[in-house]
C-alpha cells in the first residue's frame, strides 16, 4: 500500500510542485518586460560594389562599401562592454529603474553592482546582434516599462553613433597626420627661407640684388658706349678745329664728367668687402632662390598630398543609418503566463521522465 502510495503521489511531487511554483512565480511574482527593437547599419562613404540586403534599395545603403561587419562587430563589442555600461548607468537612472521591483527579485538588479555584475545585467537587457550576411546590426532592449526601454534604446543609438564619430576621427588623424606633418615641415622651410631673403636685402638694401647689379652694369654700359661716342666726336673735331676751341673744351670737360660718373657707378657696383663680393652676392641670393622654388614645389606637393588624404579619409568615413527607428512597446514581452508556463511545464515533464528512466536503469543493474 505504500509503495502504491508512492508511485501515486510521485509524480504530483516531482511534476505537480515545480509547475505550481512556476505558475505563481509567473502570476504573481514575474514583473512585466517590454522590449524595443531597432536595425542599424554601418554605412560607408566609398564607392565600388557590395553586398545588398533584401528588400533594401541598394542605393540607400550607399552600395558597395555601404556595409561593413567588421564594423559592426567593433559596435557590438563596445556595447557589450563595461565602458558602455558604466556610461549608461552614469547618464540614466538605470540602476534604479532595473533594481526597483522588488518582488521579482530573480530578473532585478543589485542596487549597488559591481562593475562585472552590472556589465553582466546589461548584456542580458541589451542584445545585440551581427549578421555576417547582410552586416545589419539587431539592437534588442528590454526594460520594465515601456517608456524606459524605449529611452535605453535611444541611448544605445546614441552611444553608437559616438563611438562610429570616435572610430572615423582617429582613422582621419591616422591617415592625415603623417601628410599635415610634412605639410607643417614644408610650410617652415618656406618660411625660413623667406626670412633669409629678407634679410640679405635688408642687408645690402636691395629688393632683388641680381636685377638692380644688372641694371648698375648696364648703365656703366651705356656711360662707356657715351664716351666712345664723345672721344669719337673729339678725335673727328680735332682735324680741323683747334685745341683750345670752345667746342673742343666743352667735350673734354663732357668726358671727364663721364669717366668720374662711370668710375663712381663702378664704385658703387663693386663696393664691399673682398674683392669677389658681388659674386658672393649673386651666388647667395641665386642659392636662396633656387631653395625658395624647390621649398614651394614641396610645399605645393605636401599641400596636395594632405588634401588627398582627407579626401581618402573622407570616402572610408562611417555612419549609422536607422533602417528600423525605436518605437513605445505596448505588449510585455514577459511573462506570457500561458505559453511560458506551458514550456516550463514541457520542461519539468521531460526533466522528469528522463529522471525515471535514468533511475529505472539504476535499479536494473543493481538487481
Amino acid at each position: 500500500m505504500n509503495s502504491n502510495l508512492i508511485r501515486f503521489f510521485r509524480p504530483i511531487i516531482f511534476v505537480g510542485v515545480p509547475s505550481a511554483l512556476l505558475l505563481g512565480y509567473l502570476s504573481i511574482f514575474a514583473q512585466p518586460t517590454y522590449e524595443t527593437e531597432t536595425q542599424i547599419v554601418i554605412r560607408e562613404n566609398g564607392q565600388g560594389s557590395g553586398m545588398q540586403i533584401p528588400g533594401i534599395n541598394a542605393s540607400l545603403l550607399g552600395g558597395a562599401g555601404g556595409l561593413s561587419y567588421e564594423e559592426g562587430l567593433i559596435l557590438q563589442q563596445y556595447l557589450e562592454s563595461a565602458a558602455f555600461a558604466e556610461k549608461a548607468a552614469n547618464e540614466l537612472d538605470l540602476v534604479e529603474h532595473f533594481s526597483e521591483p522588488r518582488q521579482d527579485r530573480f530578473r532585478t538588479l543589485s542596487e549597488a553592482p559591481t562593475r562585472e555584475a552590472l556589465r553582466r545585467y546589461i548584456r542580458r537587457v541589451v542584445r545585440v546582434q551581427t549578421s555576417s550576411d547582410s552586416g545589419i546590426v539587431v539592437i534588442r532592449v528590454r526594460a520594465f516599462t515601456p517608456e524606459f526601454s524605449q529611452k535605453l534604446t535611444d541611448f544605445v543609438l546614441a552611444e553608437s553613433e559616438r563611438r562610429i564619430n570616435e572610430l572615423n576621427r582617429r582613422m582621419v588623424d591616422a591617415k592625415t597626420s603623417s601628410a599635415n606633418r610634412e605639410l607643417q615641415a614644408s610650410e617652415e622651410r618656406v618660411q625660413s627661407i623667406r626670412q633669409e631673403v629678407l634679410a640679405l636685402q635688408m642687408e645690402h638694401g636691395m629688393v632683388d640684388p641680381a636685377r638692380e647689379i644688372a641694371a648698375r652694369f648696364d648703365h656703366i654700359s651705356s656711360l662707356d658706349r657715351r664716351l666712345v661716342e664723345v672721344r669719337s666726336r673729339i678725335g673727328v673735331k680735332s682735324s680741323f678745329m683747334q685745341e683750345n676751341s670752345s667746342e673742343l673744351r666743352r667735350l673734354r670737360s663732357e668726358v671727364e664728367a663721364l669717366e668720374n660718373q662711370r668710375d663712381e657707378e663702378v664704385r658703387r657696383a663693386l663696393e664691399g668687402t673682398g674683392e669677389n663680393n658681388i659674386a658672393d652676392l649673386l651666388r647667395t641670393y641665386e642659392n636662396l632662390q633656387q631653395q625658395k622654388e624647390l621649398a614651394l614645389s614641396s610645399y605645393a606637393a605636401s599641400f596636395a598630398m594632405a588634401e588627398q588624404a582627407k579626401m581618402e579619409a573622407s570616402r572610408q568615413e562611417k555612419f549609422i543609418l536607422v533602417i528600423s527607428p525605436t518605437h513605445l512597446p505596448e505588449e510585455p514581452v514577459f511573462p506570457q503566463t500561458g505559453i511560458h508556463f506551458l514550456i516550463g511545464f514541457l520542461v519539468i515533464l521531460f526533466g522528469y521522465s528522463i529522471g525515471r528512466l535514468v533511475w529505472a536503469t539504476v535499479q536494473d543493474h543493481t538487481v
